[in-house]
């Protein structure tokens, strides 16, 4: 049997896109640009629910959708990683201090990885209360991500790819043509030192 497309949503952006993610709870799909813009999509009708410009300055390069806290967490060329609700309001601004390709969410430790520039970033997640998550504009306390700790030189070049198991270990791959593989338990040992600090917001 033959894969068939169901849809398609011509010149969904005016540039190429480079990521999407999707809520399957909302049945919405969200897509990330070169443009930096991001466009929520419903799934059923193809019709263009909502679209943030400026969400990153330049490429959106990953997105991912964590559906145990409702957040849409975006990453871009820019060195910024945003974490928004559901419907796409932005709660959090986290600068990464450099280019960031690829992220992936460890379900088994909740954890997010982003990939840059030859290091990870390690991150943990925190459920933000609805009323917290309702004000307009977002209290700058607020911060659901929150940084476990950076590892540098893991590759000799750009990290375009991350996976996370589900037993926790970390896979992630290179234009360096090299995989590495982190055991998990490594990172649960940091994230039972983390404190409350948040990750370092614009």
């Amino acid at each position: 049997m033959a894969l068939e497309v169901s849809r398609v949503l011509a010149g969904a952006h005016d540039d190429p896109i480079l990521c999407v993610a999707y809520n399957a709870v909302r049945r919405e799909v969200w897509t990330g640009c070169q443009g930096g813009k991001i466009r929520c999509w419903e799934e059923k009708t193809g019709e263009m629910v909502q679209e943030v410009s400026g969400a990153h300055k330049g490429w959106v390069t990953a997105m991912e959708y964590v559906r145990r806290h409702d957040y849409l967490v975006t990453c871009g060329v820019d060195g910024t990683m945003v974490c928004r609700t559901e419907k796409g309001k932005e709660l959090q601004r986290v600068d990464a201090r450099g280019a960031l390709f690829c992220l992936a969410y460890g379900a088994r430790r909740d954890l997010l990885v982003a990939g840059g520039r030859g290091a990870i970033s390690v991150f943990r997640l925190v459920t933000i209360n609805t009323v917290e998550r309702n004000k307009d504009p977002v209290d700058r306390r607020v911060h659901p991500v929150r940084l476990v700790c950076t590892v540098p030189d893991v590759h000799a070049d750009v990290i375009r790819g991350v996976a996370c198991d589900a037993s926790g270990r970390i896979f992630t791959g290179s234009y360096d043509r090299s995989v590495c593989v982190f055991d998990g338990e490594q990172f649960e040992r940091m994230r039972s030192r983390d404190t409350d600090e948040p990750a370092a917001s614009v």
